[in-house]
């Protein structure tokens, strides 16, 4: 699995690492929060890709997900 982080929400890590006042634990601890819940549903998933943005960063979303396609030839079966 693939992790991706727009140019916003890495802006955004460091804003509240600033105010936060940590260093370079402190960016490690809020990425850590903010891939929680990806740790547990991504194993095992057709997950390709968790996209960390500005808004998941703040509070208002959940990272996002990518998927793999669907191979043709499964839905043959």
């Amino acid at each position: 699995c693939e992790l991706k982080v727009t140019p916003d929400a890495l802006k955004a890590i460091a804003r509240k690492a600033l105010s936060q006042r940590t260093g370079a634990r402190g960016l490690r601890a809020i990425l850590e929060d903010l891939l929680l819940q990806s740790r547990y549903e991504v194993p095992g998933s057709d997950i390709s890709s968790v996209v960390i943005t500005e808004d998941a960063v703040l509070g208002r979303e959940q990272p996002e997900y990518q998927y793999r396609p669907r191979s043709s030839s499964a839905s043959r079966l």
